[in-house]
């Protein structure tokens, strides 16, 4: 079903943003925690991991609504063809990296 497709295809953008493993958010993330720890910024990475856990609320909050609240209307979403080429080519290509591809 295509709601539940765009669905998917947000949340794994959201988690990515949000930084969750095994995510390339995350990764990032962990780099610049580890540069900043390496260069003795420990102020830096203090910062880097609150304002990570503030944006985790902000990122997660529409999946949560996406999948647990009540729908406003009970028509389907009507997308063209491009529209959803492209949410599901990065979605593709975030998957991908996702397993390491």
């Amino acid at each position: 079903h295509l709601d539940a497709g765009l669905a998917a295809a947000l949340t794994l953008f959201l988690v990515s943003l949000a930084g969750l493993p095994p995510t390339a958010g995350f990764l990032a993330k962990w780099y610049v925690f580890r540069a900043a720890t390496g260069a003795d910024l420990t102020w830096l990475a203090v910062v880097v991991v609150l304002t990570s856990a503030i944006a985790a609320f902000t990122y997660l909050r529409p999946v949560a609504l996406m999948y647990f609240a009540e729908p406003v209307e009970d028509r389907p979403l009507l997308v063209g063809p491009a529209t959803a080429f492209a949410v599901a080519l990065p979605a593709v290509v975030v998957g991908l990296a996702l397993l390491g591809l």
